[in-house]
């Protein structure tokens, strides 16, 4: 397809030059410019500038109809090339360490026994910057725990993970929850998930203090609505990057930290810190892949699926 069609769809679909632009990674007079070109080259108007948002004139509306089915012509085209070739495929996924190390390093293994003609490329970033480069088409697939929808994109949930409480030994409160106070051998067998073990409201926490992950990530946004369920305003002294480092604050007695319980198990006993099953629902979410349809190659597809059948196992 060429660019000049990629511009126009991109404004269609943005409802604006400024938008279309940032999303194009080119200046708005130069997108300006281009689109006026193809104008005069076409001698027709294909938007009305002086509506906002802008829109497409009559003539606009047949031609970006015409490119639509122009680009879903050369994706299928694209798609169907990528399936036939028989020469070893890559497969670029960015997501983080974690993630990496315990999780995904079984999977892609696994995966090759099935598919040796395939190859992974593993590059750790943060999700932020991962799902930014997939719309980018840099990377071909996103695994975190991220679980927003983000544009462009498609959201498979492959497995689910729980978070358990970690409070510091020293902290008073300790004293009167020793009924509910769990074990880490209890979390790391799955045994704390069993309804025998009883959940302790998040506001019985509520006069210490908390260290929580960064504004942007998924487990800060989701702390909060715990907190707000319960009308509860802790104080928050810190916000941290990753769980790792969660889990060594809250072990040297500086606050009380949400942790996945899959971190859990690769963590030596330590009787700084006891851990509790929290009442709300908010404690367990999803792992998701992510993706953009239109670039999956057959090798993808077959990987994503794989995820979605053996992604629990792992």
């Amino acid at each position: 397809m060429e660019k000049v069609m990629e511009y126009i769809l991109q404004v269609s679909m943005d409802k604006s030059f400024s938008k279309a632009a940032t999303n194009l990674f080119i200046s708005q007079p130069a997108l300006s410019a281009i689109i006026h070109k193809e104008e005069q080259r076409l001698n027709i108007k294909l938007f009305d500038r002086s509506v906002k948002p802008i829109r497409p004139t009559y003539a606009g509306e047949r031609y970006i109809e015409a490119a639509k089915k122009i680009k879903h012509i050369e994706d299928k085209l694209y798609k169907e090339l990528a399936a036939t070739d028989n020469q070893s495929r890559e497969i670029v996924i960015g997501s983080s360490a974690f993630f990496f190390v315990n999780f995904i390093k079984q999977l892609t293994q696994n995966f090759q026994k099935l598919n040796p003609h395939i190859s992974f490329k593993c590059i750790e970033y943060s999700t932020e910057q991962a799902l930014q480069l997939l719309q980018k088409k840099e990377v071909d697939l996103v695994i975190t725990a991220h679980n927003s929808n983000v544009k462009h994109c498609h959201m498979l949930p492959i497995r689910s993970e729980n978070l358990v409480l970690a409070v510091p030994a020293s902290f008073a409160i300790n004293d009167h929850l020793k009924s509910y106070a769990v074990t880490l051998k209890d979390i790391t067998s799955g045994k704390w998930l069993n309804e025998k073990f009883s959940a302790v409201p998040i506001n019985f926490f509520a006069n210490y203090p908390f260290i929580l992950h960064k504004k942007s990530k998924d487990m800060y946004k989701r702390a909060m609505r715990m907190f707000n369920n319960k009308n509860m305003h802790p104080t928050i002294v810190g916000q941290i990057e990753d769980f790792y480092t969660l889990y060594f604050l809250a072990r040297s007695g500086q606050g009380i930290v949400f942790l996945r319980d899959s971190l859990l198990k690769y963590m030596e006993p330590t009787q700084n810190l006891i851990f509790y099953k929290i009442a709300d629902p908010l404690t367990t979410r999803n792992i998701n892949i992510y993706y953009k349809e239109d670039c999956l190659t057959q090798a993808m597809e077959g990987f994503i699926a794989y995820c979605a059948q053996e992604g629990k196992k792992v």
